[in-house]
């Protein structure tokens, strides 16, 4: 798979972390749920989308200076609605629909600064990979081949993503 060197790297850098003696009982896994919209870029005519992504992420201390690293794995839904203009021999205006499942790979640099005995603020910067596991795709352009057509499955085949 294209995009599985990404995932394999980062559960190699989990193991090892988790390897590591006396690392164990530092390490704090946190449950992360989140919701907001999605949209794709392209277009005027977009229509944004509810989305929602559901994981686990933990934070791995490096050293006793605040410094760490924090990767994750999320399972990420997104997806866009448009008005699009199909063209053959005459101009059809048209609604695409698709939704967009993922598996996300976060993997953030950490600094934890300890502003008081009880209270620290943490600030991270990082990217993540993703890779596309399936999709579903409404296609309704009145008066073509293409009225109420639905494609299911794997949207990301032809290496969009």
């Amino acid at each position: 798979m294209k995009h599985s060197f990404g995932i394999k790297l980062a559960m190699v850098l989990l193991a090892v972390a988790l390897s590591i003696n006396g690392l164990q009982a530092q390490l704090s896994w946190q449950a992360r749920v989140g919701m907001g919209v999605s949209d794709m870029m392209g277009s005027n005519r977009m229509n944004s989308r509810f989305a929602y992504r559901m994981g686990v992420e933990v934070d791995i201390p490096i050293g006793s200076q605040g410094w760490g690293v924090q990767p994750g794995l999320y399972y990420a839904h997104k997806g866009a609605e448009f008005l699009g203009i199909y063209e053959k021999s005459h101009t059809y205006v048209g609604i695409f629909d698709n939704r967009m499942n993922y598996a996300e790979l976060p993997v953030y640099a950490t600094y934890r600064w300890n502003v008081a005995s009880q209270w620290a603020v943490k600030f991270k910067a990082g990217g993540y990979v993703a890779y596309g596991l399936n999709g579903s795709a409404h296609v309704n352009v009145p008066g073509t081949e293409y009225q109420n057509l639905d494609v299911v499955g794997d949207l990301f085949k032809d290496g969009c993503d």
